[in-house]
């Protein structure tokens, strides 16, 4: 089964000062309860996805696959490749997985299994990246909310992309 929650066209959700900035708006989401972004420019859509196929020889953060609009994606569990612990799912509506999928070149898309979907939003007040030991290999940024001063870390999409 596969439910779409939302589709996004950036051109829906872009305001009037991101056409004027350049800047496009975040897709803000959540593992282990912090909060992560990415940003919406190679986003397609947000799905629900119940089912993936595993696929022998996959690294663990690989789900496996399952069908997308005319075709088929990869999906990688951010929660795992980030090395998070696995949640605890107790009922059906859980056992489901948020997932944003994106797409980086034509033929190249991919499911990012997420805990929670926060919002579409755009972040204006940016915090020096991390550097030395403590930096992830996958936050590229880390920026502040303005509406409640939330961190949020900004993922590095092109690392993503060469997973």
């Amino acid at each position: 089964m596969n439910e779409t929650v939302q589709t996004l066209a950036v051109e829906e959700i872009e305001g009037q000062d991101a056409l004027e900035t350049g800047d496009l708006p975040w897709i803000l989401f959540t593992l282990d309860g912090v909060a992560y972004g990415i940003n919406s420019q190679n986003v397609l859509s947000i799905e629900i996805f119940d089912h993936a196929t595993p696929i022998v020889g996959d690294p663990p953060y690989m789900r496996g696959v399952t069908r997308f609009r005319e075709g088929m994606i990869p999906l990688a569990d951010l929660r795992v490749l980030f090395g998070l612990p696995d949640r605890e799912r107790t009922t059906e509506a859980e056992l489901r997985d948020m997932v944003i999928v994106v797409q980086w070149e034509e033929n190249r898309r991919m499911g990012l299994v997420v805990d929670e979907i926060l919002s579409v939003e755009f972040i204006n007040s940016f915090v020096e990246s991390h550097t030395g030991a403590s930096r992830s290999q996958y936050v590229d940024q880390i920026a502040r909310r303005e509406k409640d001063d939330t961190t949020v870390m900004l993922l590095d999409e092109t690392l993503l992309a060469n997973m």
